[in-house]
């Protein structure tokens, strides 16, 4: 049930120190807007600005998929499965 991720999102799984994995949280990338080198064009001087990318922020709760888009599905592991 949890949503796809967005572009460069990492979904965390944590040990529960029983041998299993569980869902921790997920990472998006920070982006930060900075300003460029001046640009000398024909109407004068301009600033452009520049995305860089300064970390992840990690937040606890996934994203997951609205209600009503989720259905239940029968999976069968073998073809005599009832």
């Amino acid at each position: 049930m949890l949503a796809n991720p967005k572009n460069c999102e990492m979904i965390m799984l944590a040990h529960d120190g029983q041998g299993r994995l569980k869902l921790d949280g997920r990472c998006e990338l920070e982006l930060d807007k900075k300003e460029k080198k001046e640009v000398i064009g024909t109407e004068g001087t301009s600033k452009e600005l520049d995305t860089v990318v300064t970390g992840y922020k990690k937040y606890s709760r996934l994203r997951t998929l609205p209600p009503q888009w989720v259905r239940p599905r029968t999976v069968r592991m073998s073809y005599n499965d009832t």
